[in-house]
């Protein structure tokens, strides 16, 4: 029983004392020591309550995953999503990157500046609470089982960026961004399709494309049966005209009414799910069917879930969707 009892104790040590100890002093990949982190405690803007907040490293993940990723997705894509997640922030943090309106804070929960993060509340609400109690169960368990870990290129923390839906075929983070970045070049994503979401359909009237696009091309449209379609390279105006396409099939440049459009442009501004478009112009407007949903660069979180489906680890996933990285881990913290 003694030796029970001083079994336990140590072990309760352990816990306690020496892993808090090691978290809290900066990291080391591989071995090259990472400069400056701020241990297992980072600052975050909650953009929600409006308010700096310290949060624990591995709980900010949990909340960003289930906040990111659907949780009844399977484990391993899930696993493949913490580490993403982890890489995210913590490039930022060894790379001193803070918020321009909050400079204490590294991050912030809006998913319009980063990641996307739910607190347990807002969970409980969202999920119920018996879904809440499973839910969050399985995502711990997948932050969990991939504490500590990372990706990297060249013993260097990668941009660990990701979207939902790629639409068949990833981007190259050139078409999107015009830098290129050797880890983010694109791949086929064969298991898009199984997203509900994957084909959308979205019409614009003429008016409602001049009101967001700032053109005039209503007052350039020819009368003609409403049922006629206009072949948008062919009007005598050219009033519709994609110029460019990516090798994804992405739409990089398009001529509207004379001014020239960025496909991101044009998917921002009429709130669209992606930029790789089938557009059809009539008389009455236009139609545009998007494929897919995000940026499509880096990894596609439903392309994720069909890997693990069949059977593919984290590993593989991320392997697959990031060229010539490694999953490295967070071996050694210092001050």
């Amino acid at each position: 029983m003694r030796t029970f009892l001083a079994t336990m104790l140590v072990v309760i040590s352990v816990i306690v004392i020496v892993i808090p100890t090691l978290l809290v002093r900066g990291c080391t990949i591989g071995d090259s020591e990472l400069k400056n982190p701020r241990g297992s405690v980072i600052k975050v803007f909650n953009h929600h309550a409006q308010q700096v907040q310290d949060m624990d490293l591995e709980e900010y993940i949990k909340g960003v995953v289930a906040a990111e990723m659907p949780a009844s997705f399977e484990m391993e894509a899930l696993k493949a999503q913490a580490v993403l997640a982890r890489t995210y922030v913590l490039r930022r943090v060894l790379k001193g990157q803070k918020l321009d309106t909050h400079p204490q804070a590294v991050i912030s929960t809006d998913p319009q500046n980063a990641q996307a993060w739910s607190s347990k509340e807002d969970l409980q609400e969202k999920w119920g609470l018996v879904n809440y109690l499973f839910n969050w169960n399985k995502i711990s368990r997948a932050v969990e089982a991939t504490a500590g870990q990372v990706l990297t290129y060249n013993n260097e923390l990668i941009e660990a960026l990701y979207h939902a839906n790629a639409g068949g075929m990833t981007e190259d983070a050139a078409n999107v961004w015009g830098n290129s970045v050797p880890y983010l070049k694109s791949v086929i994503s064969e298991y898009d399709t199984e997203d509900k979401k994957y084909r959308q359909e979205f019409k614009f009237t003429w008016v409602e494309l001049d009101q967001r696009l700032g053109t005039n091309l209503q007052n350039m449209i020819k009368q003609a049966p409403a049922d006629n379609e206009i072949t948008m390279a062919e009007t005598d105006e050219g009033l519709i005209e994609i110029l460019e396409f990516s090798s994804t099939g992405r739409i990089l440049q398009l001529r509207i009414d004379g001014c020239i459009f960025a496909g991101t442009d044009l998917r921002t501004r009429l709130g669209l799910p992606s930029t790789k478009l089938e557009i059809t112009a009539t008389t009455g407007g236009v139609e545009f069917v998007s494929f897919g949903n995000g940026h499509g660069v880096g990894m596609s979180q439903y392309g994720a879930n069909g890997m693990a489906q069949q059977g593919k680890s984290y590993s593989d996933i991320l392997l697959y969707y990031y060229s010539g990285v490694k999953v490295s881990r967070i071996t050694r913290i210092q001050n």
